[in-house]
Parts: structure tokens; sequence; C-alpha cells
């Protein structure tokens, strides 16, 4: 990426945003460099979600967009949005398969504040 920035670093996690030279008519490339358990995150750390409003330039709508991404407990299903296959079958499975998600879930939190 020809440039990039991390937009979120703590002893949390760590998002790194890049931006093409085409932005804003290309969207970021957003990963979550610290490993995570979560429908929308791919396996390898790429945010799936979608800006709601752009202003021209703006990374605003885009950062809204991904703390939206990750902190929606119910969000519509959306086949679009489908990046970790496990996660997801666990997720939007039976009421046991979203106690296994959440339980995966609060591992990998926990797990990252213990590294």
């Amino acid at each position: 990426c020809d440039w990039s920035s991390d937009v979120c670093s703590s002893d949390l996690f760590r998002i790194r945003v890049c931006l093409s030279p085409r932005f804003p008519d290309e969207q970021p490339r957003v990963r979550i460099e610290t490993p995570i358990y979560h429908h929308r995150v791919s396996k390898d750390g790429i945010v799936c979600y979608f800006p709601k409003k752009l202003d021209e330039g703006s990374m605003k709508g885009h950062v809204e967009a991904i703390i939206e991404a990750l902190e929606d407990e119910s969000p519509p299903f959306d086949p679009r949005t489908i990046v970790h296959p496990e996660a997801t079958k666990l997720f939007w499975g039976s009421v046991e398969d979203k106690k296994k998600y959440n339980r995966m879930l609060r591992g990998s939190v926990q797990k990252s504040i213990n590294d």
C-alpha cells in the first residue's frame, strides 16, 4: 500500500489501514493485526465492512463502519460479509453455536490481553 497508518493501536488491538493512491475511489484495505475470532474478520485479519456515508477524501465513514462491523451484536444476515466461514456458521447457527462463537470471541480477546 502507498500509505498506511495504525488507526487503533492499543494494548488490546492493532488495526492497520492501507490507502491506495486512488482513494477515495478505491476502498482502503483494513487489517486487524491482533488475531481475533470474529465473523466479520477473515482468518488473516481482513475486516469486511461497508462505509455508509463517504465525504470526499474523508476516512470518517470508513472508521465508523469498521467499528460498527466489529461491535454490532445482531446485524442483519448478509452473505457478502462471509469472510470467516467457521465463525459465520457459529454466529448464525443454533443457540449452542452462538454460545460457542461467543466463547471463541472472548477467548481471542483474552489472549490478546495476555500476550
